[in-house]
């Protein structure tokens, strides 16, 4: 019989057969280093945002807190870079797009301060930031002193 050059069937089979085995653990690799990547990024968005709120809420000063004592939550119903609701956090644009689901915690209150010589109001701040991958939390104290004086 003449050999004329070409693959037999059976060999075009096996050849796949060898590429597909190869190719697919390389795929699921990628696949896997996507999610990573996604994650990281909304991590990494998430924590942007809680700074962002934070230090739009301490700008505030101390004045415009005390008459938002209490406690605010907020939850986005929908992917957007815009908090919506009343309170201290009314009206405040992200940086970073606020995916459907994550909520923003925001406490005020009033810290009892009767072991310091000077009776100053102090004024404590959290906020927290909870996504789909993780909980973020700042707690900051505000007092008078950093207020501007006119």
């Amino acid at each position: 019989m003449k050999k004329d050059g070409g693959f037999t069937y059976v060999e075009i089979v096996v050849s796949i057969t060898i590429f597909i085995l190869g190719i697919i653990p390389a795929m699921e690799i990628n696949r896997m280093i996507l999610e990573i990547d996604r994650k990281y990024c909304a991590i990494e968005n998430a924590v942007k945002n809680i700074e962002m709120v934070e230090k739009v809420v301490r700008s505030k000063g101390y004045k415009k807190l005390n008459n938002y004592l209490g406690e605010y939550k907020y939850e986005f119903l929908e992917d957007s870079y815009f908090i919506k609701g009343s309170g201290v956090l009314e009206n405040i644009e992200l940086l970073f797009l606020g995916r459907k689901g994550e909520e923003i915690f925001v406490k005020i209150e009033r810290l009892d301060n009767r072991s310091v010589v000077e009776e100053k109001d102090i004024l404590s701040l959290k906020v927290e930031y909870k996504t789909k991958y993780k909980k973020f939390e700042i707690i900051r104290l505000i007092t008078d002193i950093e207020e501007y004086y006119e």
